[in-house]
């Protein structure tokens, strides 16, 4: 071969090379979310789903970066059955709103983003700094993280209602107590003296759902979870007081069974028992029936909670909401999904949902914004500074929808009479037995 030969051929060698090196650099470089189009699937309807697409809509007109989300609404069985086919044909939208449970059977099946890299980034645009962490509530980052060895954040709450107790003030003044009960010894003493069956007065209407077991246990220390375990703890002592305690209130004729939540309001707001539970966001529902048929005064806070000795322990409240999910993709996509995540918590938007809605926002310095924006008043904002950081999630499993139905046959079995140690243990095991299972097959 002549030097010209080797000469002429070794330029386009180095232009490979060049090229070669560039690519290489590219490939190694982060994933620019610039211009992406986000695929969302939700499942929400009425002012719930106004408000989400007011927020997309601000989305797509504002972020810098051009990233597009596209909404889609689809009925529960119709998202679920797109999820699981489309992971079959890889054609999944990018950005899921769903239940915890269903978030969990599909990051079982390998579907699911983690999105703590993301949460933990040192970008401003990405993650959330010191600042960002002491202001978001604790249940933005419980709700979404599995346990176990493994534990990672599958997804991040949006809005959310929690339970809250109702109490008739009026009629808690009429019989020598000055406030709502803050143990159990003030709400025993309540539900004696508003007891009365000749005027057909009681304390408060209890319905068997999941919800009640859960708000009951929370209010007792308890947890459904085993700490850094997937495993269901229901036969536990917190357990057994909680229960027991509210079936003694149903034998001993203080309290009484209820066919529907709505039964139990009719009679708190018509002042027929000086208790009531319900969720967070009915609040301005309770403001209008009370005003309309008793107009008495009332106040909103917790369950009591136990005490030892002087200190009260730490009590906490159901929590439900659907979580932002990210499925796997392309990192900019995946990135992308994130960044239309992280804007909805911060405090412009997670007010307006609130505010829109009714319920909970995801900062603490939200609140503060809130108060004194209509419908929003002064003491409804002071009340959800007490409910927020008290909200615990449901379990992060697949069998939850299953679980749900053994705590409310549990609490029928135990206002039937039947005792509580022994129906907490079949309750046990048969939760154990569901916890990964689909309950969305049944």
């Amino acid at each position: 071969m002549s030097k010209r030969t080797a000469r002429a051929l070794s330029v386009p060698w180095r232009l490979f090379a060049a090229v070669a090196l560039v690519v290489g650099v590219v490939a190694c470089a982060p994933a620019s979310p610039d211009g992406a189009v986000v695929i969302l699937w939700h499942t929400l309807s009425g002012r719930h789903e106004r408000a989400l697409l007011n927020l997309i809509d601000r989305w797509n007109r504002g972020n810098p970066a051009g990233i597009t989300v596209v909404p889609e609404r689809r009925d529960p069985a119709a998202l679920r059955a797109g999820v699981l086919n489309g992971a079959a044909r890889n054609a999944l939208p990018n950005l899921l709103l769903v239940s915890p449970s269903q978030a969990a059977v599909y990051h079982q099946r390998g579907i699911l983003a983690p999105l703590d890299s993301y949460m933990t980034s040192g970008s401003p645009a990405t993650g959330w700094g010191a600042a960002d962490r002491s202001d978001l509530y604790p249940f933005i980052f419980a709700a979404g993280r599995t346990t176990g060895a493994d534990s990672a954040t599958i997804g991040i709450p949006f809005g959310g209602v929690a339970r809250v107790m109702l109490s008739n003030l009026d009629w808690l003044r009429s019989i020598n107590i000055d406030a709502m009960p803050a143990d159990w010894e003030q709400f025993d003493a309540a539900c004696a003296g508003a007891t009365d069956r000749s005027r057909g007065t009681l304390c408060f209407g209890a319905d068997t759902s999941s919800a009640v077991f859960e708000e009951w246990l929370y209010a007792h220390g308890g947890s459904l979870i085993a700490q850094n375990d997937e495993g269901i703890q229901l036969l536990t002592p917190a357990a057994g007081e909680a229960i027991g305690r509210l079936s003694a209130y149903v034998r001993n004729n203080q309290a009484y069974r209820v066919n529907s939540q709505r039964q139990s309001r009719d009679d708190f707001t018509a002042g027929r028992v000086i208790f009531a539970f319900d969720w967070s966001d009915q609040i301005g529902l309770y403001r209008n029936l009370i005003r309309e048929r008793a107009n008495f005064a009332w106040d909103i806070s917790l369950l009591p909670a136990t005490r030892t000795g002087s200190a009260l322990l730490e009590r906490g409240t159901a929590y439900r909401a659907p979580l932002w999910v990210v499925t796997k993709a392309d990192d900019a996509r995946q990135l992308a999904a994130w960044r239309f995540i992280r804007w909805l918590t911060d405090a412009p938007q997670t007010v307006e949902w609130a505010v829109e809605t009714g319920e909970l926002p995801a900062r603490v310095s939200a609140i503060n914004v809130m108060a004194g924006q209509a419908p929003v008043d002064p003491s409804t904002a002071s009340l959800l500074k007490t409910i927020a950081p008290a909200a615990r999630p449901e379990p992060l499993i697949g069998g939850w929808g299953c679980i749900q139905g053994v705590l409310a046959s549990s609490l029928r079995q135990v206002f039937d009479g039947q005792p509580v140690t022994d129906t907490l243990q079949v309750a046990q095991s048969t939760a154990q037995h569901e916890i990964d299972f689909d309950c969305s097959l049944q």
